[in-house]
């Protein structure tokens, strides 16, 4: 007999094991932003680390555009890497995209102490990765020292945090206040919206200038006006004022008053002996012709990476590093289901599209997920917020259920507790509705589909599971291909001889007399009696064999079929006093009524004697005298079969 699986915490066992999707979304956000939040998303199939942007309600247009973008920039070197992308709806608002994450440190984090040659190295691969972003006409628009990620092992930059990127085109106005006011540009400033790419190339400016003179920001005003007087002192005023003339930008009163009085300094005054290894003048010549008013005479990057700055020496060393990160990212490869449905041949990401609900049940709802691209689709469960709990034990179940036949093929599970994301994900399975099917089976169909949820329930039997929930909804039938396959776990628990349980289980059409009697004591016999249930509405051609409107209701059905002696022998051999039944009396008087006075001439073709005999032995008030799974198989009715499982 097998034994029950040890209760209790989650452990990393139950989290862990060879499923393509078991991702947790830690608790505390890596970074929150303007349109979401970024959170670390932990991969327990394969150990890895990815993040996963879920956008805020009623961003999902912000969710659509940053897709775009990123689709855009998935062959660009130096940048984030989209893994997937989940594109939710009106009814169900959840957007998210799914990105590569190694241990990084943020380039303000590590300035001080970089080197002249770590300067040179990490701003050649900036400027490789501004150079394929602006190629691809996307203007990054936060360009900082916290959106570049630098991996010291490997010696790899990557630029970050895409959400203020814009698709440009010539003469667009955009937004001008998204970007840390210290690597704001004078146009970005001074409010001027049609600006271009050159906008990263200042912020880049700034970026360098604060590494190789060793200081936070080189210009770091607290408001604008204070910003632009900053900047004017070391540029200069009158290259300023002439600027904002010919593009006819405005510059207030006061503002201009303030510029007036500033003198150029130049980027000397910055220099002290702290800097004097990596404030080289070929560093500040490449500083001067980034930091410039006139946004159409800033160096661009390409011409940035010709610059004297970088030697050929690094240049072939970012190229080694370029190496290594490409191998980083082959052995870092997003998650597979199977290599074949997953992987699009238009985009090497998974992409997740959000379709209608499916299903329901008393812990949350399944929706359809598609994946448009490899047409592939998945049956997603999600959890009611309370209901986390649920998830775990069905996780436990499910893992005990890998490789029966006929089970739903289960692929994985998302939580996250900060945002009551909790799912479990299978396969979709294109089903027809049994109401719409069962009184037009024939004979074969019902015997291939009942050998098959017998060959599931077999094997989740042999696993030690009784799943304490069988009915129509719960096998998911393709009539198509005529086949069946068993899910839904969540009432599912492990069966250990002796052990009382939980008789608050189960759907009352298809629930077993020991159930409804609340018979604590019950076991595999459960599953079996509903499955007679269901046989027998396949049979005689009836949406349920016993249509009680409650509790009480039903079993009173079922006594006048099967007779009151059996319900009387039945409870005085298990000592059940059935406290739940209030009025005893209405239960007696009524005999066993043969099942083949049942039989009419709408259900006379399928109601054979073979399929009746088998509903007769699993609708047994004596849940020991009931076939088991194993039995059932063997019956003459389910024998014939045999042969198209073989």
């Amino acid at each position: 007999m097998a034994t029950s699986e040890s209760q209790g915490n989650v452990t990393e066992e139950v989290k862990s094991g060879n499923f393509g999707f078991q991702f947790k979304i830690h608790r505390q956000a890596y970074r929150l932003g303007r349109y979401g939040g970024e959170f670390y998303l932990r991969d327990y199939s394969r150990r890895d680390v990815y993040l996963i942007k879920v956008f805020k309600q009623g961003e999902s247009e912000r969710a659509r555009k940053e897709m775009a973008i990123l689709n855009k920039l998935q062959n660009c070197p130096n940048s984030s890497k989209i893994l997937a992308t989940i594109t939710g709806n009106e009814k169900i608002p959840l957007n998210g995209i799914v990105t590569d994450f190694v241990a990084f440190v943020k380039w303000g984090d590590y300035s001080k102490t970089m080197t002249s040659a770590d300067i040179q190295h990490y701003t050649y691969q900036l400027f490789i990765a501004l150079d394929a972003c602006h190629s691809q006409n996307i203007i990054h628009g936060s360009v900082n020292p916290s959106n570049l990620r630098i991996d010291n092992n490997n010696k790899v930059l990557k630029l970050t945090e895409w959400e203020n990127a814009e698709e440009h085109e010539d003469g667009n106005f955009y937004r001008t206040n998204f970007n840390s006011l210290y690597f704001q540009s004078p146009e970005l400033i001074l409010n001027f919206k049609k600006y271009d790419y050159s906008i990263d190339l200042w912020a880049a400016g700034c970026i360098i200038a604060g590494s190789i003179f060793k200081m936070p920001y080189v210009f770091d005003g607290e408001a604008k006006n204070e910003q632009m007087q900053k900047i004017a002192r070391v540029l200069g005023k009158w290259k300023l004022l002439s600027y904002a003339e010919e593009y006819k930008i405005i510059v207030s009163k006061r503002l201009r008053s303030k510029i007036r009085r500033c003198r150029a300094k130049g980027f000397e005054i910055f220099k002290t002996k702290n800097c004097e290894q990596t404030a080289t003048e070929e560093a500040i010549d490449l500083v001067k012709k980034l930091l410039i008013y006139d946004h159409t005479k800033r160096l661009k990057a390409k011409d940035a990476l010709q610059h004297h700055y970088f030697s050929e020496f690094h240049k072939k060393t970012y190229l080694n590093s370029k190496n290594k990160d490409q191998e980083h990212n082959i052995q870092n490869n997003s998650p597979q289901v199977n290599e074949n449905s997953l992987y699009s041949n238009k985009d090497a990401y998974l992409k997740f599209v959000i379709h209608g609900e499916i299903g329901s049940g008393v812990s949350g709802k399944v929706y359809r997920v598609k994946d448009p691209e490899n047409y592939y689709d998945y049956a997603v469960k999600s959890f009611e917020r309370a209901a986390l709990s649920n998830l775990w034990e069905e996780v436990k179940i499910l893992k005990h259920l890998e490789g029966c036949p006929n089970i739903n093929r289960y692929l994985g599970y998302i939580v996250s507790e900060t945002m009551s994301i909790q799912c479990l994900v299978f396969e979709f399975v294109s089903t027809q509705l049994w109401g719409q099917i069962f009184d037009k089976l024939s004979v074969e169909d019902i015997g291939i589909y009942f050998y098959q949820m017998l060959l599931a329930l077999q094997g989740c039997h042999s696993r030690g599971i009784m799943h304490r929930d069988i009915k129509p909804s719960n096998m998911l039938i393709d009539h198509f291909r005529r086949k069946v396959y068993l899910t839904d776990w969540g009432h599912a628990t492990f069966y250990r001889e002796g052990v009382s349980y939980d008789t608050h289980v189960g759907t009352r059409k298809y629930c077993s007399p020991e159930l409804l009697l609340r018979y604590q004591k019950h076991d595999y016999a459960v599953d079996m009696w509903s499955i007679g249930c269901i046989l027998a509405s396949a049979v005689f051609r009836v949406r349920y064999i016993f249509d009680g409107e409650d509790r009480e209701d039903q079993m009173l059905r079922i006594v006048k079929i099967l007779g009151s002696n059996n319900l009387l022998h039945y409870c005085k051999k298990y000592a059940i006093s059935a406290p739940c039944l209030s009025n005893w009396g209405q239960f007696l008087g009524y005999h066993r009524i043969d099942w083949r006075k049942l039989i009419t001439g709408e259900n006379k073709a399928v109601a054979t004697d073979e399929a009746i005999d088998l509903l007769d032995k699993l609708i047994v008030f004596d849940h020991k005298k009931r076939l088991t799974s194993s039995e059932a198989l063997k019956h003459p009715f389910l024998n014939k079969f045999r042969h198209s499982f073989a």
